[in-house]
């Protein structure tokens, strides 16, 4: 590791696709490898939406994922949370998935891998987002969308 780098690692996604098609698809590999991931989402409602979502969209596979709500989190590989819920240690998961509607003040205390999702709108915006995050000493990946569930990294 370089000295000066932070342990934090940020993969940036800039998606054209439904945010709940790619999230679903990911989180099937990240369970396969055993990961617990915690999916962060702007409000409950969006909670309830993606939790809807992950149960209902492929009928021959299940997604094992509890919500904030939900009494006990257990050993359950995903859990499904908001801004509107503080209290989550978040040192208990190996991932952390940001939908592209959560607002992030800061990163200073996740020491993880996380996902960082926003919707595509220019390829001007995705280098000056990189060269931002890379001048503060976190290890930074790019990927653009370029069709569906294909990537290009920048």
């Amino acid at each position: 590791m370089n000295s000066g780098s932070r342990d934090l690692e940020i993969n940036l996604y800039y998606i054209k696709t439904d945010f709940k098609e790619l999230v679903f698809k990911l989180c099937n590999q990240l369970y396969l490898k055993k990961l617990k991931t915690l999916i962060k989402l702007a409000k409950n409602l969006d909670v309830d939406c993606l939790d809807k979502f992950l149960w209902i969209h492929k009928k021959n596979v299940f997604l094992p994922h509890l919500t904030v709500r939900d009494t006990s989190f257990g050993n359950n590989p995903i859990l499904l949370t908001s801004n509107e819920n503080v209290s989550i240690d978040i040192e208990k998961f190996d991932i952390i998935i940001y939908s592209p509607d959560v607002y992030i003040k800061k990163f200073e205390n996740i020491k993880k891998k996380i996902f960082l999702f926003s919707y595509f709108t220019n390829e001007g915006n995705c280098e000056k987002n990189k060269i931002s995050l890379s001048s503060l000493k976190y290890k930074v990946k790019t990927f653009i969308e370029t069709n569906d569930y294909k990537w290009k990294q920048i």
